[in-house]
């Protein structure tokens, strides 16, 4: 499916003329097997003056209703409401579809004119911003709780509520909505950092010390930086977590050693690295 304000006039989606830019837009979709789903209602409002600027089309047959919302909103553009049928047959794995990012890297997209190239692009962009759930490696955040589900919940309820009906009262439940989930995230992180930090302190040899530091550079750290770590930059971090310098040399064999015993952590520069991190 493609929409959008095409600011093309064609009588295909409702205007009373076409112009250049709507024939392209028809040569377009019929060569591509598009279908325009407008149903002429004006979908553009100023000064009284009413007009079909925006277009939806679609590459397949399927049951479908479109139509115009005409509550009040703040753009001269009118809400369009669109349902497909609720029966579909999944022919692939379920997929999650990182949207901002797709539009983050269309709105700097430079291409030419050519339709092909266009598809070709949006393709490529698409398939860098999906996730197949099935092979997600994506790990819940440890602190959240059923709490931070509703909390969140009632944030989302309050907001859209607000967008909806933007009121001083709606004001101050959104404010309060935000600011409980706010406080609360905060303190369940503060919760989760403690316990990961008293996890780490007793740590008894390198082997298990690295295999926690692993698992938080993992999530919460650039994987370019944990995948091109040697072993001098290891030692520099063991000095810099540590309460004191490890004096032992990088080559010599009771570092490299799994079981070398830790000294106590530092909870001030393990702050400092779970900043930066």
């Amino acid at each position: 499916m493609i929409g959008g304000d095409l600011n093309a006039k064609s009588s295909t989606w409702g205007a009373q003329t076409t112009n250049s830019k709507g024939s392209i837009v028809e040569n377009i979709a019929t060569d591509n097997e598009f279908y325009c789903l407008n149903d002429g209602t004006p979908t553009f409002t100023l000064n009284n003056i009413s007009s079909a600027v925006d277009a939806t089309s679609i590459n397949n047959c399927i049951r479908y209703t479109w139509k115009t919302y005409n509550k009040i909103t703040n753009s001269n553009h009118k809400p369009i409401i669109i349902t497909l049928t609720d029966r579909f047959t999944f022919q692939h794995k379920p997929k999650k579809i990182i949207t901002a990012n797709i539009l983050k890297d269309i709105t700097i997209l430079k291409i030419g004119p050519n339709f092909e190239e266009v598809n070709r692009e949006i393709q490529r962009i698409t398939k860098k911003h999906t996730i197949n759930k099935d092979n997600n490696k994506y790990v819940p955040k440890q602190w959240w709780t059923e709490e931070s589900q509703k909390l969140f919940r009632l944030r989302n309820a309050a907001r859209n509520k607000y967008n909806q009906y933007k009121t001083i009262e709606n004001n101050n439940i959104l404010y309060t909505a935000e600011r409980n989930l706010r406080i609360h995230i905060k303190e369940q992180k503060k919760k989760n950092f403690n316990k990961t930090l008293e996890e780490l302190s007793e740590t008894k040899n390198i082997k298990e010390m690295w295999s926690k530091i692993n698992n938080i550079k993992k999530y919460q750290c650039e994987k370019s930086i944990r995948n091109s770590w040697n072993p001098t930059e290891q030692q520099k971090y063991l000095e810099f977590i540590a309460r004191s310098p490890i004096t032992s040399n990088i080559n010599n064999q009771e570092i490299n050693s799994p079981e070398t015993p830790l000294e106590e952590m530092s909870l001030e520069n393990f702050k400092k690295l779970h900043t930066k991190c």
